[in-house]
């Protein structure tokens, strides 16, 4: 076995990459979000599409192929 990374594991590194980039986008969103919208219900519809948007991008990215094992526990 090469310790060299293979074209997949590249590959795994880039999509979670992609999806540290969303999850961060997503936070500084919803902190901006809060300071601006004070009506909870909206602020949570909101939240919720914008959940919804990261995800979809994400399994576009690929999430769905990262093994188990390497994906964050939380």
């Amino acid at each position: 076995m090469s310790n060299q990374p293979d074209h997949q594991d590249t590959l795994t590194v880039a999509r979670r990459d992609r999806l540290n980039e969303c999850l961060h986008t997503l936070s500084a969103w919803v902190d901006k979000q809060t300071l601006v919208e004070h009506n909870p219900d909206t602020t949570l519809e909101i939240l919720q599409r914008k959940v919804q948007e990261v995800v979809h991008s994400v399994e576009k990215a690929g999430w769905n192929a990262i093994p188990e094992h390497k994906k964050d526990k939380t």
